[in-house]
């Protein structure tokens, strides 16, 4: 069984004052999936997900729109691994979010779901969560998994925002709605979450579209109009060429940071190991990406608190120096605890690497 560590979050985004200690060492850091836009790379928007009775395709009315046509029993897949919880910067937590549209409501329902590594054993050896969107004569509310249906205010065409947040429990995380830009309010929980990502694999699909049209209307499509998921906007669409109509979405966010174990490894004197992925909404592989540290001092000045270069044959050792009254300590032995500071600098195909503020 994989947990989350309550105490991963303090870790991850303590400030430069304070640290959350693991073992023998405390660790600040600053994790930054940062990134530096040159040329942006595009992509086949199609390419991105696959279909099962349904189209991916740009919408007719208007071409920069992502169209999800998805017949009765249909579905859209999406074929990249979606992460759920990440970090950014010094001190930012971040979860997923999707903003879209229904183009009309001519639908019975449509499901979102999401599959990801369980956190307690199940049968089917993932954790399975739905929100699911339910049209009664024109009035749409939405149920998570089996708890009751809330009503909303959405109409056909106003931006839907979906979105997690923090649980309260292990392996939970809220869910947020929002509905024409105004507050989000929580509609149900995902429970069971054993990872804060879902993988992209022969078993799991980390999200489905599904729709449920009206029997009376076989023919009708529900049309989700997709314009954002984790900051990558679908709404940018163009064609390939003046000969090529092939839509193709523009690359607008950098691949994130995804932190995926309980951490109980930062001993002293043994050496850096983490277990992490990176993710991107569009590419699938081929990231770039530098670790390093800096471990605090307290006789460097500030010219002097450099980072170096961390992998993992990096071993954490208590830091020695001397006092200004000429007796040598460790900053163990003064504090209880080393203080490292790790930083995580990615890139992608469009963004680069660069060195942010911390």
């Amino acid at each position: 069984m994989k947990t989350i560590n309550k105490k991963l979050t303090t870790l991850m985004l303590a400030g430069a004052l304070c640290a959350a200690t693991i073992g023998g060492v405390a660790v600040v850091n600053p994790v930054a999936s940062l990134a530096d836009e040159k040329v942006a790379k595009t992509y086949a928007v199609k390419d991105v997900f696959s279909v099962s009775s349904a189209e991916v395709k740009a919408d007719e009315t208007t071409s920069s729109l992502t169209a999800l046509n998805i017949s009765d029993d249909g579905k859209v897949t999406f074929k990249r691994d979606l992460a759920l919880k990440w970090y950014e910067g010094k001190n930012d937590v971040k979860y997923l979010t999707m903003e879209f549209a229904f183009k009309a409501l001519n639908f019975k329902s449509v499901s979102f779901t999401v599959e990801s590594e369980s956190a307690w054993a199940t049968e089917a050896q993932k954790a399975t969560n739905v929100v699911k969107f339910i049209n009664e004569n024109g009035n749409v509310s939405v149920k998570v998994n089996d708890g009751t249906a809330v009503s909303t205010q959405i109409v056909a065409g106003k931006d839907i925002k979906l979105s997690l947040a923090a649980g309260e429990a292990d392996g939970e995380f809220g869910v947020m709605l929002a509905v024409d830009g105004g507050a989000a309010t929580k509609a149900g929980s995902f429970t069971n979450v054993g990872s804060n990502f879902a993988e992209n694999s022969s078993t799991m699909s980390p999200l489905v579209i599904s729709a449920d049209v009206s029997e009376d209307k076989t023919e009708e499509k529900a049309v989700v109009l997709l314009k954002e998921i984790n900051g990558q906007r679908f709404d940018n669409l163009t064609p390939k060429s003046e000969t090529d109509n092939t839509p193709m979405v523009k690359d607008t966010a950098a691949p994130v940071l995804v932190v995926n174990e309980v951490v109980s490894g930062f001993h002293i004197g043994t050496p850096f190991a983490l277990e992490y992925e990176k993710i991107d909404v569009l590419q699938s592989s081929n990231y770039t990406e530098s670790k390093t540290y800096y471990q605090y001092n307290p006789t460097d000045k500030a010219e002097d608190r450099k980072y170096e270069s961390l992998t993992t044959s990096t071993t954490f050792m208590d830091t020695v120096y001397t006092t200004e009254s000429g007796r040598v300590t460790s900053v163990f032995l003064e504090e209880g605890k080393e203080f490292i500071s790790v930083k995580f600098l990615l890139g992608d195909d469009t963004y680069s690497e660069k060195e942010g503020e911390f």
